[in-house]
């Protein structure tokens, strides 16, 4: 986990703690989801029961899971994408302000292509921060 959320040692700062995390979740994913779990009721009720305990859902909301679950397979095993917001400033840039340190900005323009992509379901925008 220290490197997962290591901050002041990572050239791009946050924008490096975002990759990890990424990484990290996409691990996690693959680990779980693979078939030593998924194929091992020993392994899969446990873990099906402590997500879930983790979790208020209803009846409709399982399916809905189920399906997420193997989308996550899914981005875990390369099938997929992950981005963060483009920004507009280089992190080698990034402005500092008085009593908050440094700051990055986004890149509007290229925000809102992304934004208008995911809540239209369409493929990401290619960026030069992904």
């Amino acid at each position: 986990m220290a490197y997962v959320r290591a901050r002041y040692s990572d050239p791009l700062g946050d924008l490096g703690r975002v990759k990890r995390r990424q990484q990290l979740v996409s691990a996690v994913a693959r680990q779980a989801l693979g078939a030593s779990v998924v194929l091992n009721p020993w392994t899969l009720i446990p873990f099906v029961s402590a997500v879930l305990s983790a979790l208020t859902v209803d009846r409709d909301t399982i399916g809905a899971l189920t399906r997420m679950g193997w989308e996550a397979k899914g981005l875990a095993d390369g099938d997929g994408a992950t981005t963060t917001v483009p920004v507009a400033v280089p992190v080698a840039g990034e402005p500092e302000l008085p009593g908050v340190g440094d700051v990055v900005l986004w890149d509007e323009t290229s925000a809102e292509r992304l934004f208008g992509a995911l809540g239209a379901d369409t493929s990401i925008p290619a960026s030069d921060t992904g």
